[in-house]
């Protein structure tokens, strides 16, 4: 160590050094590749015809409560996930192909993987 300059910290030569950085948004790069994502699964025709026997009850009775799965897609890289919703039926929108659950959760009807009436 030379005298006559005093100690700095690693806190102040890194932000003297961080303006030389080479590689802007890589840690962002890094991030995005790390996350996962699920993949959207095929359902199986009997699954299909269950889905839509119990959406058809719950338009019969608007006091059926469900829990109601679907598959959202990523808007930056494939797969997407998988969101839960709970409420009873609100709104059937067949122009659109959506539901609406009391909750607020609007949801595209052929995104929906499952459907628990409880």
């Amino acid at each position: 160590m030379h005298e006559g300059f005093p100690r700095v910290s690693r806190e102040v030569r890194a932000s003297q050094l961080s303006s030389f950085a080479a590689l802007t948004g890589f840690d962002d790069i890094i991030d995005e590749t790390e996350r996962f994502t699920d993949d959207d699964e095929e359902l199986w025709v009997d699954k299909i015809m269950e889905i839509n026997t119990l959406l058809i009850r719950m338009m019969l009775d608007s006091s059926l409560e469900a829990i109601v799965t679907w598959f959202t897609p990523d808007k930056t890289k494939a797969g997407g996930s998988y969101r839960n919703a709970t409420g009873t039926l609100a709104k059937y929108d067949e122009v659109n192909g959506t539901i609406e659950l009391s909750c607020g959760a609007t949801i595209p009807i052929d995104d929906i993987s499952d459907i628990v009436i409880m």
